[in-house]
């Protein structure tokens, strides 16, 4: 009875006024635009609001683990990159001992949606993820980055959720 409560609960957020690099792979053009130029207020559901939170929770998590492995540093954090109107963050920007330098972009997702995306790769199985990564990646000065999956497996009060760490 509690979460049916807590299913009613809203956010609200106004639209961003700028072109978001998470929002460009969005299956609704019109939704892309008016994030841009439209005057909306958005109310983001209980549930999902929840599950944005929870990927805050585990991006911090994550790079308190990156801290304690050897070879590897963290430099910088919700690093931000602007390339004309196209506008957003890179989760952290990650080193190795031999002066490769990695974009990390972490993402949380249920473990239906990670088998598909191990089995026919981000941009058939999370189109806007692959378009977040790719527009993160144009909006950078450097070369792209090579890139690898981590799959860090974790619990949540009602769902089984699997994080995907993005190196770039």
């Amino acid at each position: 009875m509690l979460i049916e409560e807590f299913e009613k609960l809203t956010t609200v957020q106004k639209t961003r006024g700028y072109l978001g690099c998470s929002i460009i792979g969005h299956p609704c053009d019109r939704y892309i635009w008016l994030q841009k130029y439209g005057d909306l207020t958005l109310e983001i559901p209980f549930r999902k609001q929840r599950i944005f939170e929870r990927g805050m929770i585990e991006e911090s998590r994550i790079f308190s683990l990156l801290s304690k492995v050897d070879r590897w540093t963290i430099e910088k954090i919700q690093h931000p990159v602007q390339k004309g109107i196209l506008k957003g963050n890179i989760d952290a920007i990650i080193g190795y001992e031999d002066g490769t330098r990695y974009i990390l972009e972490i993402k949380t997702m249920n473990d239906e949606a990670f088998k598909e995306l191990r089995k026919h790769g981000v941009q058939k199985s999370q189109l806007a993820i692959g378009c977040n990564v790719k527009c993160i990646s144009s909006c950078l000065t450097t070369s792209r980055k090579p890139f690898c999956w981590l799959s860090i497996k974790m619990m949540s009060l009602c769902t089984k959720k699997s994080s995907t760490l993005i190196l770039l």
